[in-house]
């Protein structure tokens, strides 16, 4: 019995993960330009559409990586960086065939992203969401970014009376998600659009 279970782990781990038995190359300065790789694990299947995960989203050992399943789903996966053995998995807040994980806040273990209308928190270390909500905004979200307790978001939407598109600023509790706005830049007395222009 103990031999079927070690026979099985070693399948199971060759399967994983794949060793490089390349060489380091060098230019003709002595200047590394290509060396073996630690491990390589396959995230996601042969598919036509892919995931952005922008800047450094990790903690500890685990490092949060987009995936895509058969069925062109994009979702979450938590890579143990020192092997490359996929700890977890986890499905995006919506069953989208694409998303992109930037301009989000880290405090620790968690991402905070604000994704369109969707605004979510997850543990790195888990998978898990801690909160997930939909807000009521006018347009989309832009750009998102914190300090201790808050974050702070900023999002499109008309500018009032006008068809201009302005950005407004947001403030929201990283524990629980709720947010409020708390800037409208004041553009002073602007002319009609011209609705003959293709970039207003």
């Amino acid at each position: 019995m103990r031999i079927v279970c070690i026979f099985s782990l070693l399948i199971l781990f060759a399967s994983c993960c794949e060793k490089d038995n390349s060489s380091i190359i060098k230019d003709e300065n002595g200047v590394i330009i290509g060396q073996p790789w630690l491990w390589r694990t396959r995230l996601s299947v042969n598919s036509p559409i892919g995931v952005i995960v922008s800047g450094p989203a990790w903690y500890k050992n685990i490092a949060l990586m987009g995936s895509i399943d058969k069925s062109n789903i994009a979702y979450f996966s938590g890579v143990e960086i020192n092997t490359g053995e996929i700890i977890w998995r986890q499905d995006y807040i919506e069953q989208w065939d694409f998303f992109r994980l930037e301009n989000f806040y880290k405090v620790n273990d968690q991402i905070l992203q604000i994704d369109g209308r969707n605004l979510f928190k997850i543990n790195i270390g888990n998978g898990s969401y801690l909160w997930k909500i939909k807000i009521e905004v006018p347009y989309i979200a832009q750009w998102l970014s914190g300090l201790d307790s808050l974050f702070f978001a900023i999002i499109v939407e008309s500018y009032p009376g006008k068809g201009y598109p302005v950005e407004s600023g947001y403030y929201g509790n990283i524990e629980n998600g709720n947010i409020q706005l708390f800037l409208i830049p004041d553009m002073g007395e602007l002319p009609e659009p011209d609705m003959n222009r293709v970039n207003i």
